[in-house]
């Protein structure tokens, strides 16, 4: 059963920035194969990405608008959650860089990254948080 699972849930580990070959240096660490590029270096000078999350608020389409005007409201842009859940909150960031990827001699390809991650999790929050 975990086999049939890893794919479902193992891509929340992975890097929060762009994917694809275009950008693979910056995904050598979840999975060495991406070193293997065409016929092109790469180098990563400096990367960062971030997500949080959690269960004790509620936002709506609107509280996107603090991003324009500066400005969020409680009861218009957000709400606070009146489920019987225990809250909970979490929090992603990392950053990586420098790193580069090249080729040498057509046969062997060559990779380094280096990358900091912090991660945070606060479970059984009390619901006044």
């Amino acid at each position: 059963m975990l086999c049939v699972f890893i794919p479902v849930f193992g891509w929340a580990q992975s890097y929060l920035g762009l994917y694809g070959t275009e950008n693979s240096v910056t995904q050598v660490r979840e999975n060495p194969a991406y070193i293997i590029t065409d016929d092109r270096a790469q180098i990563n000078l400096f990367s960062v990405g971030g997500d949080i999350g959690g269960n004790s608020l509620l936002f709506k389409k609107s509280a996107f608008g603090f991003l324009f005007n500066g400005n969020i409201t409680n009861g218009k842009d957000y709400v606070k959650a009146n489920s019987s859940d225990t809250k909970m909150f979490w929090g992603n960031l990392e950053a990586q860089g420098p790193g580069a990827i090249f080729r040498y001699r057509r046969r062997f390809h060559l990779g380094i990254t280096t990358g900091l991650r912090y991660l945070a999790n606060a479970d059984n929050l009390d619901n006044n948080v």
